[in-house]
């Protein structure tokens, strides 16, 4: 800011030249504009006076308090360091073993979903025989809402479950992206065979806690099972971790608790600090930083002593290690807060310096002088240095007038506006440097200034050439010659609004990428698979011919998968997808072929002048066509065409490229989710046989036992005297009730392994027979409404549902404490539905619930098998009003699964 014109004594502005906020306007010999802002200097004072008795003072002073100083102080100093040590190293113990109990929850956590069933054996599937199939590592479809489940229970940001070369298999709906720190993890749990936590974080996302455990398979005693993968547990920090440390260590001024972990030749921040903005995770200190205090937490060090912190300022803090992590645990507060109590024992001190308080005011007074008046005389040289620089300015300089005349201009005002100065000065601002349609808005913009002192806005400025440019112009009020005018510093903004706009497509682009790639991470249907390429495609590049097209590693031809209907802005719009077939592109042949060959994308800017070009259309000029890949295996291509030479740049095809990656994905995982549906039949059918298997067992040999037993007992009892025969008809008869009893309970254990009832009569009978033997053990009401299905659904889709029908109503006994169960069975046109609902206390469905209680595993074991043969479960309840589990299984489920044989 400039400083107020100076005034003479009788009032009025002093003559120019002599002061001002310009200094006065002089002719500067060498100038390149001929005259400058020159002001006038002032004669400097004498610069030694009255030093020599205010340093008198100051060592006497200082001798005075010497002795106080040295002895009293000192130990005051200690006792209170003491008391802040022992403070200080309680609650970094207390913290830390909050932290450690936290971290044990989660390696807990991760260790128990490495043992669930459904995790083995898809790890195990990743691992070739014995297993019958091999499952690759894009197989997520059917962990899916087993892990959704447990991200919302334990309130986790992802769960993954990755094979021992860390592949993806499958992952939490809604998950982050699996980036590398998320690997380094899992990577490093495999490769210790041991559960592993620590933070991570990768660019645009927050920073996260990831806990990962190694997946063993199962193994004879006493030897370690194999290790196919790991599973790895995402954790928001925020909701625990660092609500914990953000807790001062006491109510003070400057304590804080932070976590810390060492990167190599630094110290890196995991913590948000409390005087710093940096996010976490993203600020760092030397590790070899003399005196660091998380340097020492780094190292594993437990302590308490004086330290500086990561703003180098003097603490007193404790550090402490966290157990099974990299962490270290700094507890510290400024240890000139922690010193603060010593001040009233300095009173003494302070009060013996009073008496000399005048005196020593008055030294200092006159040295203020001094200086004050050596600075009046370095203002006046730099106010004459200020004119020269000024011109060397990258920014456009005007004084106007009141008037809006320019009155003065420095060098890159000549630059910008393209007059040299003597014609720029005298011109209107408003008038010869707006265009007409800003006229009116730059003096409603000069009056603003002129009344509140100072404007800033933004504008269009007319160059010389007639040429418009983008200005940004910061105005201040200030006195000229007796009078208002504004100095104003322009600057030109054409770069900067080029790169705005840059920016914001950029931003456009990665937004809708993020949105297509969630979009389809969940897309498993190929129909709307190819609609949603096909949108993206058109809303990110304008091309006349273009889709994608999967390579058939059979005949080697490349067969449109996602294509434009018709062939944009052409004449008559013939249909694409049938141009393209007609075309038969060859792997190999041709820009597109080439590419599915070789794996590298191709920038055509001129397609007539690349060889590799094979001409369908003779009007095509421009092609990008970029490789679709899964790991390194080409599967297809994005391609596309247009009329235009130099139609597409590079940074069209590193955004193709992206697109292609997650194309790519796409496509293997609709066909991941129909090899993993199909596996998950053939197990529930596995099971289902063995079952039948043992059932047809216990029917041939133990019944056969039991029937044979029978016999010979009444063979044994009619061969026996008659006195004899009636002494030991008791005995018989005892004898005779066991063996009876043992075959009703055979009877049972078939009907609970294979019910006879569902091969004969049907799903709606079988239910039927389930409800009445469960009323029976459970005493409770059990009703069973609905019709046969017509014609019967197939084998599969019946056993599934029975077999969720016994699930729902075990749940309903252990944990529903219902009177009534309702089952209802309904065939419509889009399949069967199933529908077991009880009166019992009901619960919360969107709570986090207790693993074990209602709505825990076994709702996930039912959704297991449902989702084996396509279909969905709907959990309906609230506290008090009981609970209904609802089991849809479509059209395509129940008429097209496997055969009754």
């Amino acid at each position: 800011m400039l400083p107020p014109p100076s005034r003479t004594g009788n009032g009025r502005a002093a003559p120019e030249g002599a002061h001002g906020p310009l200094g006065g306007l002089a002719v500067v010999p060498g100038h390149p504009s001929g005259s400058a802002w020159v002001p006038s200097r002032p004669a400097p004072p004498p610069r030694r006076a009255v030093r020599l008795h205010t340093l008198g003072f100051l060592a006497f002073l200082a001798t005075l308090l010497l002795f106080l100083l040295a002895v009293y102080l000192p130990n005051k100093r200690n006792e209170i360091l003491a008391a802040w040590q022992a403070r200080l190293a309680s609650l970094a113990s207390d913290r830390a073993a909050a932290l450690e109990a936290w971290v044990e929850e989660r390696l807990q956590d991760a260790t128990l979903l490495a043992t669930f069933p459904s995790v083995q054996l898809l790890a195990a599937a990743t691992q070739g025989p014995p297993h019958p199939l091999a499952v690759t590592a894009q197989e997520r479809g059917h962990l899916e809402e087993v892990f959704l489940s447990i991200s919302r229970t334990s309130r986790y940001r992802g769960i993954y479950l990755l094979d021992a070369a860390g592949n993806l298999l499958a992952a939490s709906p809604g998950a982050p992206p699996l980036e590398p720190s998320y690997l380094a993890i899992a990577q490093r749990a495999v490769a210790r065979g041991e559960s592993v936590l620590d933070f991570h974080a990768h660019p645009g996302a927050p920073p996260a806690i990831a806990a990962a455990a190694p997946v063993r398979l199962a193994a004879p005693p006493r030897e370690a099972g194999r290790i196919a993968g790991a599973i790895l547990l995402s954790a928001d920090p925020t909701e625990s971790v660092f609500p914990l440390l953000a807790r001062e260590p006491v109510p003070t001024a400057s304590g804080e608790s932070v976590l810390v972990r060492r990167r190599g030749h630094l110290v890196e921040f995991l913590s948000p600090l409390r005087h710093r903005p940096d996010p976490p995770m993203t600020f760092t200190r030397p590790f070899r930083t003399e005196k660091l205090a998380a340097a020492a937490a780094a190292s594993g060090v437990e302590t308490v002593d004086e330290f500086v912190d990561y703003r180098g300022q003097a603490v007193l803090a404790a550090t402490h290690p966290i157990r099974h992590t990299p962490w270290g645990l700094v507890v510290k507060v400024d240890l000139a807060e922690v010193l603060a109590p010593l001040k009233p024992h300095a009173v003494l001190a302070i009060a013996t310096g009073l008496a000399f308080l005048l005196a020593l005011v008055t030294a200092a007074l006159s040295f203020w002088r001094v200086q004050q008046l050596r600075y009046e005389a370095t203002l006046a040289s730099a106010r004459a240095r200020f004119a020269i620089l000024l011109d060397q300015l990258n920014d456009a300089v005007l004084v106007v007038g009141s008037d809006g005349r320019i009155r003065e201009a420095n060098r890159q005002a000549e630059v910008l506006y393209g007059y040299p100065r003597h014609e720029l000065l005298g011109k209107s601002l408003l008038s010869d440097l707006h265009p007409p349609d800003t006229q009116g808005a730059a003096r409603d913009q000069l009056a603003t200034g002129l009344s509140r002192g100072e404007v800033r806005f933004e504008t269009i400025h007319r160059r010389a050439d007639g040429q418009l440019v983008p200005v940004e112009v910061n105005s201040r009020r200030i006195e000229l010659d007796g009078g208002p005018a504004m100095l104003s510093v322009i600057r030109d903004t054409s770069e900067r609004k080029a790169a705005e706009a840059a920016q914001q497509r950029l931003v456009t682009q990665l937004t809708t990428v993020h949105r297509v790639g969630r979009q389809l991470r969940t897309q498993l249907e190929r129909q709307r698979l190819e609609e949603l390429m096909i949108e993206t495609l058109e809303e990110l590049f304008d091309y006349e011919l273009g889709g994608v097209l999967l390579l058939d590693e059979a005949s080697g031809d490349l067969v449109p998968f996602a294509v434009t209907s018709t062939v944009r802005q052409a004449a008559g719009s013939a249909p694409q997808r049938q141009y393209v077939t007609d075309a038969k592109i060859v792997k190999g042949q041709g820009i597109t072929g080439w590419v599915a060959a070789t794996g590298e994308s191709v920038l055509a800017r001129d397609v007539t002048q690349d060889p590799r070009y094979v001409k369908l259309r003779e009007d095509i000029r421009s092609e990008l066509c970029v490789p679709m890949k899964v790991g390194e295996t080409v599967i297809g291509v994005c391609n596309l065409e247009a009329t235009r030479p130099d139609a597409y740049t590079e940074e069209d095809r590193r955004l193709l490229e992206t697109l292609a990656d997650q194309f790519a994905i796409a496509v293997h995982n609709t066909r991941l989710f129909q090899q993993v549906r199909e596996l998950t039949v053939r197990l529930v059918e596995a099971e289902e046989q063995e079952r039948r298997a043992v059932a047809r067992e216990l029917h041939d040999r133990v019944g056969q036992t039991l029937t044979a037993l029978s016999l010979n007992l009444s063979l044994l009892q009619g061969s026996l005297p008659e006195a004899t025969r009636e002494r030991l008809a008791p005995h018989f008869s005892d004898m005779n009730a066991l063996l009876a009893s043992a075959a009703q309970e055979m009877r049972d254990v078939m009907a609970t392994l294979r019910p006879p009832v569902l091969d004969d009569y049907g799903l709606l009978a079988a239910l039927r027979f389930e409800a009445e033997r469960f009323a029976a053990r459970s005493s409770l009401q059990v009703e069973v409404h609905g019709d046969d299905a017509a014609p019967r659904p197939p084998a599969a889709v019946e056993l599934v549902l029975f077999r969720a029908a016994q699930e729902a109503l075990t749940n309903v006994a252990k944990h529903a404490r219902a009177s009534r169960v309702t089952l209802t069975l309904q065939q419509h046109d889009d399949g069967l539905r199933l529908e077991v609902a009880d009166d019992g206390v009901g619960f919360d469905p969107a709570a986090p619930r207790q693993r074990g209680r209602a709505g825990g595993w076994g709702l996930l074991g039912i959704a297991e098998r449902v989702a084996s043969v396509g279909g969905t479960v709907a959990v309906e309840s609230a506290p008090g009003k009981g609970t209904r589990v609802i089991i849809e299984v479509g059209e395509a489920g129940a008429r097209h699964g496997a055969d009754r044989r």
